[in-house]
């Protein structure tokens, strides 16, 4: 029985090995979400995207367990607006674990106004080109620029500006998430012919 609390530790305490930890946004009652860039996993056929993702607790948040952490292995089916559960770690905050192991949670659906969905909508933005880049991830704007581009299967050299308009340019926003807002809104304007194009 020791032997196998002592596996499991060792098994709970290894899914933080070679983690990027994301943070995403942090719920009414003070706990931190975050979800783990490498981890991220999509799957073409299903339009799932399985992903780690790990609450931290604020210190005036009380739980039943005591915990003060947890980890749980998502999967979000992206067609579907549906997620499930595979796996789910609870820490105390010395970081022991207090419990551990596989749940069959089934596919629940994704709660409006949530944090579920609000996980949701960011690692099924675009899946197939993983997650959308952050400003502090990059050395300089223009690769995170360059890197957004990407991510949004943007190939302006292609797009006809009489038709859509001109190419937002970040020199001409406030900020950054105005920029970035003005990406997005211009990508809408032509995604149509961006799905024709695709292989």
């Amino acid at each position: 029985m020791k032997r196998l609390i002592l596996i499991c530790g060792f098994l709970a305490s290894s899914f933080s090995f070679g983690a990027d930890w994301r943070m995403l946004e942090t719920s009414a009652s003070g706990t931190k979400i975050y979800i783990d860039k490498e981890s991220f996993k999509y799957t073409p056929y299903d339009g799932s995207v399985e992903i780690w993702v790990k609450g931290v607790r604020s210190s005036t948040e009380k739980t039943i367990d005591g915990s003060s952490e947890y980890k749980m292995l998502n999967t979000y089916f992206c067609k579907t607006r549906k997620m499930s559960t595979a796996y789910s770690v609870y820490y105390k905050a010395d970081g022991s674990v207090i419990n551990s192991g596989n749940i069959n949670s089934g596919n629940a659906e994704i709660i409006p106004e949530t944090i579920s969905e609000g996980i949701f909508k960011h690692v099924c933005k675009n899946p197939k080109n993983g997650l959308e880049p952050l400003l502090h991830e990059f050395d300089t704007l223009e690769e995170f620029t360059e890197a957004l581009k990407k991510f949004n299967d943007a190939d302006y050299s292609k797009i006809d500006e009489k038709k859509y308009g001109k190419v937002p340019n970040w020199e001409d926003y406030p900020s950054i998430d105005d920029y970035v807002n003005a990406l997005r809104k211009y990508r809408k304007k032509y995604e149509d012919d961006i799905k024709n194009k695709a292989p």
